[in-house]
C-alpha cells in the first residue's frame, strides 16, 4: 500500500471521502483527500502531504474552464517538494481544442518544466485510445 493524497475543490472533497469510506476494505495503504484551490497555493508545500514520490492528475487543459497560471503555479509546487517527484497527467485530445495542449506545453517550459508523451506502446493494451494522450511531467534539470 501507498500513502494517497486526493485532491480537489473543497466543495467535492467531501464526496471523494465518503467513497473512500465506501472502498476502505479494498484500499491497502493510507488514502485521505484534502481540499486544494488552484487559485490560492499553498506558499509553502501542504503539511499534509507525505513526501511525494508521484503526481497523478487528468483532463485540466481546458481553455476558459481552467485557468492555466494557477494550474502551472501549483504544479511547479509539488513538482519542486524535496522529494522531486513525477507528475503523470493523462489528457483527452479534444478536436478542435488542440492549441490548449500546444499551448500548455509551452507554458510549461516558460515554468521551469518539461513534458513528454508517454508512447503509446507503454499504455495497457486495454486503456489505449488515440484521443488520451499521458504526458510526464518534471522540473527542467536546471530548476
Amino acid at each position: 500500500g501507498m500513502d494517497v493524497v486526493m485532491t480537489d475543490y473543497a466543495e467535492v472533497v467531501e464526496f471523494a471521502r465518503k467513497n473512500i469510506e465506501l472502498n476502505k476494505s479494498v484500499v491497502k495503504g493510507n488514502v485521505t483527500a484534502e481540499p486544494l484551490d488552484w487559485g490560492a497555493p499553498p506558499p509553502t508545500f501542504p503539511d499534509y502531504l507525505p513526501p511525494l514520490t508521484h503526481i497523478l492528475c487528468s483532463d485540466l487543459i481546458h481553455s476558459g474552464l481552467y485557468a492555466e497560471a494557477p494550474l502551472l503555479r501549483i504544479l511547479r509546487a509539488l513538482l519542486s517538494c524535496p522529494s522531486r517527484p513525477v507528475c503523470f497527467m493523462s489528457q483527452e485530445l479534444r478536436q478542435g481544442h488542440e492549441s490548449d495542449v500546444t499551448s500548455f506545453l509551452s507554458s510549461l517550459k516558460t515554468n521551469g518544466m518539461r513534458a513528454e508523451k508517454v508512447p503509446d506502446k507503454d499504455y495497457h493494451p486495454q486503456y489505449r485510445s488515440e484521443d488520451i494522450a499521458i504526458l510526464k511531467i518534471t522540473l527542467d534539470a536546471g530548476s
